[in-house]
């Protein structure tokens, strides 16, 4: 019998194995748990989760990251999640720059900024849009690199 790895962890941050594998499954499990991580970050809010595991150069991460910040500041959140789950998730493999690509349908709820008191102070429409992540690999994990349109 052989155990299964355990998470990896980052700034606090467990990182769960099969989202570490280097393999096109594993690219697209920390996509997934990447988004996941940006959830939470807007709900809680938690201004470190995004740049955790986000690479410094990534400018779509530091832009989503300059959310939580503001509402962890200002004392406000996001409700509900901002992002419903990925669909249409595919791996591109890697590109001629080294960086590994995952494609999927990025969707967003309708949602409300609230304050300390529950209070709407700002309301964002739903919207969708295919995008790709491109991811690298840092030690034995990925780390998000940025997010893009397709191009054409």
């Amino acid at each position: 019998m052989t155990a299964t790895p355990s998470p990896s962890t980052t700034a606090s941050i467990n990182i769960p194995a099969a989202a570490r594998a280097n393999t096109d499954a594993g690219a697209i499990a920390f996509v997934r748990f990447w988004f996941d991580r940006v959830n939470e970050a807007f709900m809680t809010p938690n201004p470190s989760l995004i740049p955790a595991l986000s690479s410094p150069s990534c400018r779509s991460c530091s832009n989503l990251a300059d959310n939580p910040v503001q509402y962890a500041a200002k004392g406000q959140r996001v409700k509900p999640a901002p992002f419903k789950p990925l669909r249409d998730v595919k791996s591109l493999g890697a590109d001629s720059l080294g960086q590994y690509r995952v494609s999927f349908t990025l969707a967003q709820n309708a949602v409300s900024v609230v304050d300390s008191s529950g209070k709407v102070v700002e309301s964002q429409k739903a919207s969708s849009a295919v995008r790709i992540a491109l991811l690298s690999r840092k030690g034995e994990q990925w780390v998000m690199q940025g997010l893009a349109a397709p191009q054409s």
